[in-house]
């Protein structure tokens, strides 16, 4: 697996103490695979992950809010999205 650059997030919501977020890396019309579980820090929220898939496979990452311990598939909100551009775009 290959480690995704760095994504910083900023002003992601105080979540009640049963609830965390949930990193999703999407691979075209595939489901998304269930990728790291974190806590929101203050001021900016910075995440970096293992990619379950090849770095130029992935069509975006999402952010979404889950029951603490994870899902296998979103259940939550979706709260932050990126598409990934090449380096030298």
């Amino acid at each position: 697996m290959k480690v995704a650059p760095p994504w910083f997030l900023r002003n992601l919501p105080q979540l009640p103490s049963d609830r965390l977020y949930q990193l999703w890396v999407i691979e075209g019309d595939q489901p998304p695979y269930p990728s790291e579980i974190f806590a929101r820090s203050e001021p900016v929220t910075e995440l970096s992950a293992e990619l379950p898939i090849a770095a130029d496979q992935v069509a975006s990452l999402a952010v979404s809010i889950e029951p603490r311990g994870g899902s296998a598939s979103p259940t939550g909100p979706i709260v932050a999205l990126a598409r990934p551009v090449p380096l030298g775009s």
